[in-house]
């Protein structure tokens, strides 16, 4: 009998604890404490060609074990290069960190996660940032998707108990869209020099000339690192005049038999070594464009060409000469 009153006693302890530990989460969050994961952006408008990074901040309402989410935005506003892990987590021996998934043409980055190893998070910090290069003009939303928030016990927090809060960056300024073209056509011979001709530019400044290899179905696309894309690569610097206008020499082809054949694009950067249409230039428009191809050097041709005609005019010769023998 006295063994029976203390299990009683034991499982009335542990109801009315869970009751209070019931009731204190569910005063928490009566009081509006729920766990905050906003985006959190630096403050003032930014202009194209620059970098902006952008914060997702966290604020606890209960422990957390882990967090799940995506990010979106505009890319034609900006183009992202990267994501870090911030400090929510740094207290924890072990926190593995995922960056997520980057698609600079869909506007997404997915699955951005992070987990404490037998540790759990409940000072506020910064769960990620992620950084982009500005591409266009305009205000770009920076939305927060299929967040997961997981408690200490390894269950998923409900959305009601999380407050989300978007961001946006605002760009200002203009984009000038400037053109360029290899001039007087596309088609460059071995040892000739590669000219451009471009207008749009902005007035009186230095921009970097790239040359980079060209593949059927694969340009330049936009927020595309240059030095990676192969060589030539950066070939000349050039300068624009009053009127945004560029006219110049830019390359000598090299006298070397390897090169022939091959398609190249050209683009005018405007300094940060990154291709983006609003203040860059590309020589290939479309999937099926380029901007110039290499063929053999005009003398060889002319060579070539000489001596098939003069060994048909020494082959007839010696045909007419036989008959006249004979």
């Amino acid at each position: 009998m006295k063994h029976k009153n203390g299990y009683r006693l034991l499982v009335i302890l542990a109801v009315v604890s869970l009751m209070a530990g019931l009731a204190f989460v569910g005063q928490a969050f009566a009081n509006g404490e729920q766990t905050i994961i906003e985006v959190v952006v630096p403050g003032g408008p930014v202009a194209p060609g620059e970098s902006v990074c952008v914060d997702i901040y966290v604020t606890p309402g209960e422990p957390i074990l882990g967090l799940e989410l995506d990010v979106s935005f505009d890319p034609s506003i900006l183009q992202a290069t990267g994501v870090t892990e911030g400090d929510l987590f740094a207290h924890c021996t072990m926190h593995p960190f995922a960056p997520g998934a980057i698609d600079n043409t869909a506007g997404t980055i997915t699955e951005i996660s992070v987990v404490g190893m037998g540790c759990s998070a409940v000072d506020p910090g910064t769960f990620a940032t992620i950084c982009f290069t500005v591409v266009g003009v305009g205000v770009s939303p920076i939305d927060l998707g299929n967040v997961q928030v997981v408690d200490p016990a390894g269950g998923q927090i409900p959305p009601e108990r999380t407050d989300i809060r978007n961001g946006q960056v605002t760009v200002e300024g203009d984009c000038l869209y400037p053109t360029v073209d290899t001039h007087p056509d596309d088609e460059i011979a071995l040892g000739e020099n590669v000219t451009i001709i471009g207008s749009g530019f902005a007035g009186n400044t230095t921009y970097d000339v790239w040359i980079v290899p060209y593949a059927p179905g694969s340009v330049v696309a936009e927020g595309d690192a240059l030095a990676p894309l192969g060589g030539p690569g950066l070939v000349s610097p050039v300068g624009s005049d009053g009127s945004g206008s560029i006219a110049a020499i830019v390359w000598s082809v090299p006298n070397n038999p390897a090169l022939v054949g091959n398609y190249y694009e050209i683009v005018v950067d405007d300094g940060d070594g990154v291709y983006n249409a609003c203040n860059d230039a590309l020589d290939a428009v479309g999937l099926a464009d380029f901007g110039f191809h290499i063929y053999p050097e005009a003398l060889t041709i002319t060579l070539f060409s000489m001596g098939i005609v003069g060994l048909g005019g020494f082959y007839a010769l010696r045909r007419r000469r036989g008959s006249e023998i004979s």
